[in-house]
């Protein structure tokens, strides 16, 4: 018989089993692949899985501290199997390249010579014109591990400003802010709810991003850009609530959600959502996901005018 916590992953299952901290200790075993949602409400934890419209309980604590710990627990696993996720689609890409028929030391000089020549010949994008490369639009050649906040703030500014890559919620005055989220991450369903007080002092500008929700999340996102910019917003705020879209399909609405998503991965961000000030400072992970708590943080931080 178990005795203790269990939070596991098997390929693309996670076994959830709190033995020892919950009340029923139940064993769950969860299908990550195409996206799970977890939230706390009170004491319990439940997940919402592939439609995101029926949530099920995974377990009960005997205090909301114990499941809080839990909670925690679990995106900690789920942040690891979306590493292990990056990691299986780079090794898929370099088993290809080593099935060619040439020799490695080759292969590499005329991948190098092929990214100098790329670099020289693409357009840079307004946003990739700071000292180092990056922004919605920019290649994953060169592209850094961790910008300036400087470079950062103007990279946001210019992708947010090309309509092409993100969606403006409110146009307060105070400051801007950048969020990088995904529609089936439980975090940044939580913090939509703040935005309607964030508004009244932020423009805030979304960059959705499918790194938790995989093929499930990058699906619905083409469509939303493939649709009307001026229904974008409402269609956002449908995505975040675990609602489909009536929007039809397109190769940009795809480059779009793949670029953000390039720029997530490049910058090696870990979590959604993340949120970026117009000075290019970063919120931090821990920071309470509440208006008031943002707002206070901010204004110590940053002082920049919106963008």
């Amino acid at each position: 018989m178990e005795t203790k916590d269990r939070i596991e992953l098997f390929g693309d299952s996670l076994l959830i089993q709190f033995a020892t901290t919950g009340l029923t200790s139940n064993v769950s075993l969860i299908d990550v692949l195409k996206g799970a949602n977890f939230s706390r409400e009170g004491a319990s934890i439940s997940v919402c899985t592939q439609n995101l419209l029926l949530e099920s309980k995974v377990e009960t604590f005997p205090n909301e501290a114990l499941a809080t710990s839990a909670l925690a627990g679990i995106c900690t696993a789920m942040r690891r199997y979306a590493r292990t996720r990056r990691l299986q689609h780079l090794c898929r890409g370099a088993i290809l390249w080593l099935g060619l028929p040439v020799l490695l030391v080759m292969l590499m000089a005329m991948l190098n010579l092929a990214v100098s020549r790329a670099q020289a010949e693409t357009p840079q994008h307004p946003a990739t014109q700071a000292p180092m490369a990056h922004g919605p639009e920019a290649t994953a050649y060169g592209a850094p591990s961790r910008p300036t906040p400087a470079e950062l703030a103007q990279a946001m500014a210019d992708g947010a400003k090309t309509g092409n890559y993100s969606i403006q919620l409110s146009s307060g005055s105070k400051g801007a802010l950048y969020i990088f989220a995904d529609p089936t991450c439980g975090a940044c369903r939580r913090l939509e709810r703040e935005y309607a007080a964030l508004a009244k002092d932020y423009a805030i500008h979304i960059f959705p991003v499918s790194v938790i929700g995989g093929d499930v999340a990058r699906s619905r996102l083409k469509r939303l850009f493939c649709a009307d910019t001026g229904k974008r917003t409402a269609y956002w705020k449908s995505l975040a609530s675990g609602y489909e879209i009536d929007a039809p399909d397109c190769a940009k609405g795809a480059a779009a959600v793949d670029g953000n998503n390039q720029v997530f991965n490049a910058m090696h961000l870990e979590f959604t959502p993340t949120i970026i000030t117009a000075r290019g400072n970063m919120v931090p992970e821990t920071l309470p996901s509440t208006a008031a708590a943002i707002r206070q943080w901010v204004s110590r931080q940053d002082t920049a005018p919106a963008r």
